[in-house]
């Protein structure tokens, strides 16, 4: 594993982090940091900075998004935070975070350390090779190579209850594909309108899992648009996942009305991160 030291801040350059308080560039679907055409800064998240990390595993090179919590630099070696590993961050990074920090400002949900993975470029084609075509090589970056990363880096809660998992589509599929493989690296899971040409292999994944073994501790939460073309077969999962009565498992659906496939995304992540994480209010 490669590991780039230094965090890049807004306007490209590079230097270390200052007090835990760096900023990150963000542009539309990764990639380096560009001036605007009218020669204006870029929009910056605080608290936040970027590793790039190239995998022994699979042999890509990720660009991996860490948002602090407001005061994670003031918070002293024995304040520590869970970790919410985020998939597809390309697109949703900003939207993730500043939620969570919504959240955190009316007490619903506790800070959190947010964990973006995404690649530095062409998103689309890095998802569709790591979730689709090698999830197993993909899983085992994330639990061999990023989780200790992570945790050695930053201030986290090492336990698995403490780190929580969500992706959308194809990274919502994934979100089970991990459940199933390795339930022990997560508590909790958010699997937003979970579908790809591959959903064929997530069935049996969830059989075999349930012919060996009756618990599972975890907190699940799918969810699907009202006007998705998968639907189906996603409520037909969480049916089947509902009815194993696993000893353990928390799990809940939600339709979200007049969504299509990627107008449900939003809302399945903030319901969802509420969900799991026990807010005051969970999605009837």
């Amino acid at each position: 594993m490669w590991l780039e030291l230094t965090r890049r801040i807004a306007y490209g350059s590079d230097e270390p982090i200052r007090n835990g308080h760096s900023f990150v560039c963000w542009s539309e679907c990764g990639g380096s940091p560009k001036q605007s055409p009218n020669n204006n800064p870029p929009v910056s998240i605080p608290n936040s900075e970027t590793l790039s990390i190239t995998s022994r595993q699979t042999g890509t090179e990720y660009q991996i998004l860490v948002a602090l919590p407001e005061g994670y630099a003031d918070g002293g070696e024995k304040k520590r935070y869970s970790v919410v590993y985020l998939l597809d961050a390309n697109f949703y990074f900003g939207t993730i975070t500043e939620f969570i920090r919504v959240e955190n400002l009316v007490q619903e949900i506790s800070p959190l350390i947010v964990v973006g993975i995404g690649y530095p470029e062409n998103p689309l084609d890095g998802r569709v090779n790591d979730m689709l075509l090698n999830p197993d090589s993909f899983l085992g970056f994330v639990s061999d190579e990023l989780i200790p990363l992570i945790d050695k880096t930053y201030r986290t809660k090492t336990d698995s209850p403490d780190r929580a998992l969500m992706g959308h589509s194809l990274g919502g599929q994934f979100v089970l594909y991990t459940l199933f493989k390795r339930p022990e690296l997560f508590r909790r899971y958010v699997a937003a309108s979970p579908s790809s040409p591959n959903w064929g292999d997530i069935p049996p994944l969830e059989t075999k899992f349930a012919q060996e073994n009756t618990t599972l501790q975890a907190s699940l939460f799918m969810s699907a648009g009202e006007n998705e073309l998968a639907l189906s077969p996603i409520r037909e999962m969480f049916t089947t996942i509902e009815d194993r009565n696993y000893d353990g498992l928390e799990i809940t659906f939600m339709l979200i009305p007049a969504a299509s496939h990627g107008s449900s995304s939003i809302p399945a992540f903030t319901y969802g991160l509420r969900y799991v994480y026990d807010a005051t209010t969970t999605p009837m």
